[in-house]
């Protein structure tokens, strides 16, 4: 999924600039925050463009790419079995509603799992997460302080 290589998920609405939170582009930028439909209504609107053909092409297709990499990212495929599946179809939007199924199935199931955190487990994560970061910085202070002779 995207692990081994750099990704750079591109606006729905400007496949040429990279999706951002920072960048005011409400029809471009899917959120964690956005309701799954909502989503799938950016997904749906997304820009592709006229050549009529899907293919794995960032210079002449990078709306139509940009959809390609959101369904393997969001998926069990590899970009190569994506690729394979999608190439020489004619119909985005077969594609965008896959690609807008995937997200909203991912957004329904993250928000669900967030939504069911309560503050208990929270402090708990936190302060677990202290003690780790304390022990951590001891052993490396002590590491430091060994380096440079103070310490035994």
């Amino acid at each position: 999924m995207g692990i081994d290589e750099g990704l750079r998920i591109r606006s729905l609405s400007n496949p040429e600039k990279k999706m951002s939170k920072s960048v005011i582009d409400p029809k471009g930028t899917i959120l964690i925050t956005d309701r799954p439909e909502d989503a799938a209504k950016k997904i749906m609107s997304a820009q592709t463009d006229t050549i009529g053909v899907i293919n794995w092409d960032w210079k002449l297709q990078p709306g139509v790419t940009n959809l390609l990499q959101l369904y393997y990212l969001f998926g069990v495929e590899t970009r190569e079995e994506t690729v394979e599946k999608w190439s020489g179809h004619t119909r985005y939007g077969d594609l965008k509603k896959e690609v807008a199924l995937r997200v909203q199935d991912f957004l329904a199931d993250i928000q669900d799992k967030t939504s069911n955190i309560t503050d208990d487990f929270e402090e708990t994560v936190l302060k677990d997460g202290e003690k780790k970061a304390r022990m951590t910085a001891n052993d490396m202070l002590t590491r430091v302080q060994k380096a440079m002779g103070l310490r035994r």
